[in-house]
Parts: C-alpha cells; structure tokens; sequence
C-alpha cells in the first residue's frame, strides 16, 4: 500500500519561452519574449493584451509576474476576456505603501472567478465577478510616459482546481502537506476523501499520510498541482475481456469443469505512469471451501504459462494491459459445493 498519483490537475505551464500559437497579442510590435519571460511594452495608441482561451478543464489560474509601476497612470495585470465592453482587468498600479506584486491567482467557481494577489508570500482575496469569461491573459494599459516600466511574465499555469485530493483513506486518517514554511493538513471522515486546498497551484513538497494512531503509513514528494488526485492503495485494475471486476461484489468467472476453473485475466495500469514490481497471488475467500490450489500463471502467446503461488510482473507502463491466468482445482472430496470464491493480492511499489 502506498500514496500515489492517480490523475494529474495540470492543463497548462507556460514558462515563455516562446510565444505560441495559443496566444494572440493586440499589438504584436509591442509584445516579445525577452530571457524566457512575456515581455509588453506600453502603447500610446491602444492597450496591449496578449490573450489565450479558457481551456473547458480549467478552474484554477496563476501567472509569476514581474512588474512593478512606480508612476502614477502606469497599470497593467491580468485580464478575464469576451469583448472590449465584456471584461474584466485585475490592474497593478503605483503605490509606494504596498510591496512588489509577486503573482496573481484566478480560481473559477462555476460562472464566478475569485480574484487574489500575492505579495510578499501571502495572497490576498480582492474580487469575485459572475461571468462566463472565453479568453484569459495579460494587459497593460495605453499610455507611455517617462518612468513607465515594461510588464513581465514569467510563468503562466492553469489547473483543474486549486486543491489536492487524497482518497481510499480510513477514518481517522490524516494528510499533511510540507512545502517550506507551509503545512497544509485534514483528517479523513467516514468518505475517506481529503481536500487540501494549495495557496499556490504547483508546490513542490512531502506529502504523508498518518494513520489514527499517528504513525506514518505513506509518504511522497513530488510537485502537487492543484486538481491533483491521489489514492492510498493501488490504482491497478483486474478485467476480464476488458471489463473492470467489482472490488466489493463477486465476479462470475466460468463453471468448473472436471474440477477445474480456469481463467484468463488482465492487470489494467489506467495512469500515464508506469509501475513496477507487482507481486500477484491467489487467495481462498475467507477459508469457506476446500480446494487445492495450481493458482496463477503468465500468458504465454494467449495459453497459461507455468502455474506458481506467486505470479511477478516487473513494470506495466502507463494505459497498458498484462493478461495472466488464474486456475482453482477443486478437490475432489467435495462435492456439494456449487460456487468457488476466491480472493486476489495484489501489491507493488
């Protein structure tokens, strides 16, 4: 058993190296990409604004910028877009009281978008605003006079949400999250799922897992983005002829024959990621029957190969399937039984 990713919230991370055909710009001549960051310059004829659409699986925004006006009448930032008279502009301005805008996070509710702005590590809530919002991007606002600055950006990210889900937990179980100074944490309830909720939408950090005693049962560090969901457990599926088999409820698996049941199976890797050194074996359903038992079997081109106690199977790569087999032999001192269960065990790295 083990803490693992089982689907990623990542949409977009956009470090500029390059502007790409997602983007489009007002003012072109005005707009270029200068040591990997989005580079705007001020206009005296129009706003510059580089935009892109909302991706559908997108809720959660976040752009690194590097801008800070000194001059009153300088304003740029981020900008929710439909039309010049359906928008909506989330502006730095001068202000000598507040220290240098470090980021600016959009997470999106349904039709509403929360607006927050980060300075000196904390973010704070500025905004919400209803609406349906298809383009998303960067302005700064017309005008150019001495001591105007350019507007940087260094980092466009857009996620599935803004939190981290942990499922498959007991209750009483509990998630913390370590990144630097930030502990994040929750305690599962009878649902077994955990929400974090992530002040930034990729942080790289320790995730544990804790069990109601307190005693640390998983661990993984990696970078966590929000809309990240991860499992305790494993996330490999068992088929037959492609169909998943019920974890909870018995799966019809054949009749015995001359007191054999034989069967082909499939191990299902539904991630992106691979995964090694699982380790598969046979195992009487709460001891209710006797059998003797030949138990489980590589495939060998579409026939069993030798029958073990324990069947290895270095890695599955990502979306792929390993077929294998399982048989029961049913002894032949019993006769009145009509079904065999059987149970299978299944773990890995």
């Amino acid at each position: 058993m083990r803490l693992y990713r089982y689907s990623s919230g990542l949409v977009i991370d956009e470090n500029f190296n390059s502007l790409g055909p997602d983007w489009s710009s007002t003012d072109p001549a005005n707009t270029t990409i200068e040591n990997g960051s989005l580079k705007l310059l001020h206009s005296t004829i129009r706003d510059v604004t580089v935009l892109r659409d909302v991706p559908a699986d997108a809720n959660a925004f976040e752009a690194t910028v590097n801008y800070t006006p000194t001059v009153e009448g300088d304003q740029g930032g981020l900008t929710l877009f439909n039309a010049a008279n359906r928008k909506v502009e989330l502006l730095e301005m001068a202000d000598a009281a507040l220290t240098p805008l470090d980021n600016i996070k959009v997470v999106r509710n349904g039709d509403a978008y929360d607006f927050y702005m980060e300075r000196g590590g904390v973010f704070e809530f500025i905004d919400t605003v209803k609406y349906n919002f298809l383009k998303i991007g960067f302005v700064l606002k017309k005008g150019n006079s001495s001591g105007y600055v350019p507007f940087y950006a260094d980092r466009f990210i857009a996620t599935k949400n803004d939190c981290l889900q942990v499922k498959n937990l007991l209750s009483g179980h509990s998630i913390e999250l370590t990144s630097g100074t930030v502990v994040l944490s929750a305690l599962a309830g009878t649902s077994g799922t955990v929400e974090l909720a992530l002040p930034h939408l990729i942080m790289n950090g320790t995730l544990r897992l804790y069990d109601d005693q307190g005693v640390l049962i998983g661990e993984q560090t990696a970078d966590f983005v929000g809309g990240d969901v991860y499992y305790y457990g494993t996330f490999l599926e068992i088929r037959k002829n492609g169909v998943s088999l019920s974890e909870s409820d018995p799966n019809e698996l054949g009749r015995i024959q001359g007191g054999v049941l034989e069967a082909k199976l499939e191990l299902y890797n539904p991630t992106a990621s691979p995964v090694t050194n699982i380790v598969m074996k046979v195992e009487q359903y709460l001891g209710q029957f006797g059998s003797e038992w030949a138990d489980i079997a590589p495939d060998n081109a579409g026939v069993p190969g030798t029958y073990a106690d324990i069947l290895n199977i270095p890695t599955i790569d990502g979306v792929q399937t390993v077929p294998f087999w399982v048989r029961i032999q049913q002894n032949t001192a019993i006769t009145n039984i009509d079904s065999v269960f059987f149970s299978i065990h299944l773990e890995h790295d």
